[in-house]
């Protein structure tokens, strides 16, 4: 088997309602060991889980014409269902987890407190100037692949 060259940088580019959160982890921690420059581009929506997997990125843009949504985790019922408290108190804890992973990830990659990531969270569409002003994307334009560069496209 002939052995590719490794590239110089993955553009990694993301339209995602969301998803699962322990799969973003996972991802995120992926990303974030790779030996090469990960750059993150919002090519539609970068929703929910998928906001972790946007801020693994060295370097973080979004095209024009594009939105974010952070919220608080939610948790999926399937009625009709019978739950313990033992079991409740559970989910709770797991919610409160989740999105605390989440805020110290993004105030880490952000150099901001947990505190004011939280104050992000809710149901409200974001545009790119809102994540550029916020220091979430470092330049608003569209994709640009170069040469040496591999990439990756996430549509879940």
């Amino acid at each position: 088997l002939e052995r590719k060259p490794r590239p110089q940088a993955i553009v990694l580019g993301i339209s995602s309602e969301g998803g699962s959160m322990e799969a973003a982890f996972y991802g995120y921690e992926i990303l974030r060991s790779l030996p090469v420059r990960v750059a993150t581009h919002n090519l539609g929506l970068v929703a929910s889980a998928a906001n972790i997997l946007f801020l693994a990125g060295d370097v973080r843009f979004a095209a024009p014409r594009t939105s974010f949504v952070f919220h608080e985790t939610k948790f999926p019922v399937n009625a009709p269902s019978t739950i313990s408290q033992p079991e409740l108190r559970l989910h709770m804890e797991t919610i409160r987890n989740v999105d605390m992973r989440l805020a110290l990830i993004a105030a880490e990659r952000l150099n901001k407190s947990p505190k004011e990531i939280k104050r992000w969270f809710g149901e409200k569409l974001r545009d790119p100037q809102w994540a550029l002003d916020r220091g979430i994307v470092g330049e608003i334009r569209p994709l640009s692949i170069g040469n040496e560069d591999e990439f990756v496209q996430i549509l879940v």
